[in-house]
């Protein structure tokens, strides 16, 4: 993931049975670092676990900002720019909704 991330923002899915579909992400702001490992830890759960559903996982939804450890990169903050085409945030919803996500979890530090 992290190879990939160095390319662009990667989605990971992870799909078995009928079940509902959700779609998480983390990493909207790159110093929130917590929120990204955890979203590590559960795609290594995932590889071994089977679902009934489907799983889609952005675990480094900003991976520019993660790789300088800034919370906005170019001072932009993604959490408030999903209107806004052309930016991951708005490609993250245009994606929940084409694949019919039940529920959607945006994942920081607290």
């Amino acid at each position: 993931m992290v190879k990939a991330a160095k390319k662009g923002t990667p989605v990971i899915r992870f799909k078995g049975g009928n079940g509902k579909t959700v779609f998480i992400t983390a990493g909207v702001h790159g110093t929130e670092l917590s929120s990204q490992v955890a979203a590590m830890k559960l795609i290594a759960k995932l590889k071994n676990t089977p679902i009934n559903g489907t799983v889609y996982v952005m675990p480094f939804m900003n991976p520019k900002a993660t790789a300088k450890n800034v919370r906005n990169y170019h001072g932009v903050n993604l959490n408030s720019k999903a209107n806004v085409k052309g930016t991951i945030s708005y490609k993250t919803v245009k994606l929940i909704v084409k694949f019919k996500c039940s529920a959607y979890g945006d994942f920081h530090c607290t």
